[in-house]
């Protein structure tokens, strides 16, 4: 199967809130506490309704984890379980936006969450990432995340099976970011699922949770998931650049852009719009003879990135 990626991205200035849709490191300057005061006692996940400076970290993100998986388990999906690196990739990400001030799903020098979390040593087969800034707690970033459509589809992507999560402390208040993945293909299959409708509501704190088991490998793609696309081919001859991009699947037409840098600068974006679902070739001019990165986003698809030589 091809690599697939999901990214949502809304924005929110209200309250100088924000979110968007697409434990290894030390805490930036000003960081979250570590302290560990008692657990909130009104919700059956710990410490949801208690501030990242309060409880610190680690109990913070099992706060996200703990309300991530009631959602699921409620609509009958399987658990995600914390994966290390995928942990290691979102924390890393969270302190970086905190720390330099930027609210995006690709770095200021280009890099996209697949390239993040190979970095931090996961191979995946797909991945996805919800980022937000300015909630007080875990139960109103995931309120936040559950109301928007595209990150409530990664919450509920069937075909995930391991999650990180990351929080670090900003000038405007908490970032938090989600990492969702599924390892390379190991062999094993588990049976497609419908993805529930979104956006939707938070639980309500006494609802019953229908059996679900663990997610345990990958799962073949459905029409139901959320458009997606796998990254694009490419060859480069001196200063010609040859691309392949198949086009997540859909209706209609889509608004593609190609995005090329060479030497960390923007030197060619082109804009054009396509059939959903199709294959499409083109060639791009460079303007040096020289490696570079591609950048391609395709409708509500998360953009895709890849080096070329």
């Amino acid at each position: 199967m091809s690599p697939t990626t999901l990214v949502a991205a809304v924005r929110s200035t209200r309250r100088r809130t924000r979110w968007s849709a697409l434990v290894a490191t030390v805490l930036a300057a000003g960081g979250l506490a570590v302290g560990t005061p008692a657990a909130s006692a009104a919700s059956p996940c710990p410490d949801v309704d208690l501030q990242p400076s309060v409880i610190g970290v680690e109990r913070s993100a099992a706060a996200i984890g703990c309300l991530v998986n009631r959602e699921r388990s409620l609509a009958g999906l399987g658990t995600l379980s914390v994966d290390p690196k995928v942990r290691i990739a979102a924390q890393r990400y969270a302190e970086d936006m905190a720390v330099r001030g930027f609210f995006a799903h690709e770095s200021p020098e280009g890099t996209d969450p697949g390239v993040r979390l190979q970095i931090a040593g996961f191979a995946w087969s797909a991945f996805g990432e919800n980022i937000a800034s300015g909630q007080r707690t875990a139960r109103e970033v995931m309120t936040a995340w559950l109301d928007s459509k595209g990150h409530c589809e990664n919450l509920m992507t069937p075909m995930f099976t391991v999650a990180g999560y990351g929080i670090a402390a900003g000038a405007d208040g908490p970032y938090w970011v989600q990492e969702f993945a599924r390892p390379m293909a190991s062999g094993t299959t588990v049976s497609a699922l419908r993805p529930p409708a979104c956006p939707r509501l938070p639980a309500p704190d006494d609802a019953a949770i229908q059996t679900a088991p663990p997610s345990t490998g990958p799962v073949a793609a459905t029409a139901a998931a959320p458009a997606t696309m796998a990254a694009p081919w490419t060859r480069r001859t001196g200063r010609r650049l040859r691309v392949r991009l198949a086009l997540p699947a859909g209706d209609g037409t889509l608004t593609v852009t190609v995005r090329v840098r060479q030497a960390g600068r923007v030197v060619r974006t082109t804009t054009m719009q396509r059939r959903a679902g199709s294959t499409q070739r083109l060639t791009v001019r460079l303007r040096t003879a020289r490696g570079g990165r591609l950048t391609v986003s395709a409708g509500a698809a998360p953009p895709v990135g890849v080096s070329f030589r």
